[in-house]
């Protein structure tokens, strides 16, 4: 407060408060010399932090269904519209153009409204494979995935409280958006702010699709172009923000089409929910004071994830995006000295010289 002071004494003005911003959450970005045993985990600075605090680890999934068995009614047992969605093992998605592994679920070419939910407590990555027909979705023609809900429901428009990501209603359509349903009123979040359009094609060259979300109810999606996961997404749409609801019991597809046709459909594969964080040995919450960390020793052939928090003064930050890193398989080695190979090529070299890596 500010006051002043004459001859006959001091009055005093009132009373403001105010609160700093928070502390932003720095940018990590790729993992740099990978070996087979470390790599080097890397982020940008965040304006006004002290130091950082790294976490690396593994994750084993609790879930996860590719198909392959023809089926989705055992193993796990799917609920809801059953009867309006099927197995297809066509090598390119019908009506589209991404090439298939060969089996993956679909959404049969007369439905309008259904959903297929299946049990799934997982609230903090979400992995599939996710496609349609070539056609322009809009608020009358949507479909969707549900990543998170209290209950097992046919159609969208359904009573849960939850999140999914939609395409097909909100302004032009272009982006995957993520809604919360809260009971029977549906809310949008937002778009991905760095979304891949799909207002028109939808999905026909196909997403393989990768969502995280954070204790904070921060949801980053990654992706790349193709239907059969060859490898993980690494290319991030944003984030966008929402800690209404932190649980969950079933995860699932919805259509939602006014108009039905062969193009107006949904499919999905190679899904992979959930897994709880196996932090490596001393990398759980380490302080950092630079913008590098040397991770070692690791296992060769393993995929690992690392995030990073700023540090203030008074305060610390939200979780950065996460950074997925596989090390290298160690090589291995044959020589002519060794007895393992015989082979003629092998005659003008000395004996004990290494050979290649194989």
């Amino acid at each position: 407060r500010a006051y002043a002071t004459r001859a006959s004494g001091t009055t005093y003005g009132s009373e403001s408060s105010f609160q700093t911003s928070p502390l932003a959450a720095p940018v990590a970005s790729a993992g740099t010399a990978i070996t087979g045993s470390s790599f080097s985990a890397n982020w940008a600075a965040s304006p006004g932090a002290v130091d950082y605090r790294l976490d690396v680890y593994t994750s084993t999934p609790t879930f996860s269904d590719d198909f392959t068995d023809g089926n989705f009614t055992a193993s796990p047992t799917w609920i809801g519209s059953t009867t309006d969605h099927a197995i297809e093992t066509a090598a390119t998605i019908p009506n589209g153009n991404a090439t298939s592994d060969g089996s993956y679920l679909v959404s049969n070419a007369s439905v309008g409204v259904s959903a297929l939910m299946m049990p799934s407590t997982a609230i903090g990555q979400w992995q599939f494979s996710w496609g349609s027909g070539s056609f322009n979705p809009s608020g009358s023609n949507q479909f969707g995935v549900i990543l998170m809900s209290s209950a097992s429901v046919s159609d969208i428009a359904s009573a849960f409280n939850g999140y999914y990501l939609l395409i097909g209603a909100n302004g032009t359509g272009d982006a995957i958006e993520l809604w919360r349903s809260s009971g029977a009123s549906k809310v949008p979040v937002g778009d991905f702010p760095s979304s891949p359009a799909v207002g028109i094609g939808a999905l026909e060259d196909g997403l393989n699709i990768r969502v995280t979300r954070n204790g904070s109810g921060q949801f980053e999606l990654f992706y790349s172009t193709g239907f059969t996961y060859a490898a993980t997404p690494t290319t991030s749409a944003g984030t966008l923000t929402d800690a209404t609801h932190s649980t969950s019991s079933y995860f699932g597809i919805f259509t939602d089409f006014a108009n039905t046709s062969a193009d107006r459909r949904n499919y999905i594969d190679n899904i992979v929910l959930g897994g709880a964080p196996d932090y490596v040995s001393g990398y759980q919450d380490l302080t950092v004071a630079g913008l590098t960390q040397s991770v070692t020793p690791l296992m060769p052939a393993t995929t690992y994830t690392y995030r990073v928090r700023a540090v203030g003064p008074s305060c610390t930050s939200a979780n950065s995006n996460e950074i997925m890193v596989t090390t290298s398989a160690v090589p291995v080695y044959y020589s002519q000295g060794s007895g393992n190979v015989t082979d003629n090529i092998w005659d003008a070299v000395a004996v004990g010289t290494p050979g290649p890596a194989i």
